[in-house]
């Protein structure tokens, strides 16, 4: 499910920057660092466990999970040198061309599981209202190693890949795919292993 999902957004990220190379010429860039509104996303969402502890109810999107992230006030912007000249413009309203932004994660899952740590978004804009974007957070894991939630006790990664769309200047929506594990990377012990396919609205303050 991950791959496909991965494919997916590669694949429209390579039509449509096909078709704005096609289409544009060459313009001057600058990279700002931003002092910009607090934003908050909320995404619940099904979820499935690949750990095999109760084979009956993991391995499909069966389960109930969701999470909150809370967006830090800044971000290191790129943008033609035009968007950053003071006027209100789409790259000032709805975000920038590329923004790399930092942000607090806390998610819970319907068997008590929960995790929470600090990362890193990138966000891509594809066209005026609509963005592609990933992150990697770290995170401590709370969970009962015996509960089929996909969950184990300790540090994991959080990765989360989404593409949204902004309704007006406050609220986007948008869909994603959310993986918590290490990677055997943070630790040689068994590790997480969660998949969640998620919808959810976001909320600038």
């Amino acid at each position: 499910m991950k791959r496909i999902i991965i494919l997916i957004f590669l694949g429209y990220a390579f039509i449509t920057f096909g078709q704005v190379a096609k289409q544009s010429t060459f313009f001057s860039g600058k990279s700002k660092l931003e002092i910009v509104p607090f934003k908050l996303n909320i995404k619940p969402g099904v979820y499935r466990s690949r750990l095999d502890i109760d084979p009956t109810i993991e391995n499909r999107f069966s389960q109930f999970s969701g999470f909150v992230q809370l967006y830090f006030p800044f971000q290191r912007s790129i943008d033609k040198t035009s968007s950053f000249d003071g006027s209100i413009n789409d790259s000032l309203v709805y975000g920038r061309l590329f923004s790399i932004r930092p942000l607090a994660t806390l998610q819970v899952t319907n068997r008590g599981g929960n995790c929470a740590g600090l990362g890193m978004e990138l966000s891509f804009r594809l066209l005026k209202r609509f963005f592609l974007a990933a992150q990697l957070n770290l995170v401590w894991v709370e969970a009962n190693n015996n509960v089929p939630d996909g969950l184990r006790r300790g540090l994991n990664f959080h990765h989360y890949w989404y593409a949204s769309y902004f309704i007006n200047q406050k609220i986007s929506l948008s869909l994603g795919f959310n993986h918590i594990s290490n990677g055997n990377f943070l630790s040689s012990n068994p590790t997480s292993v969660f998949d969640m396919i998620t919808p959810g609205v976001s909320f600038r303050f």
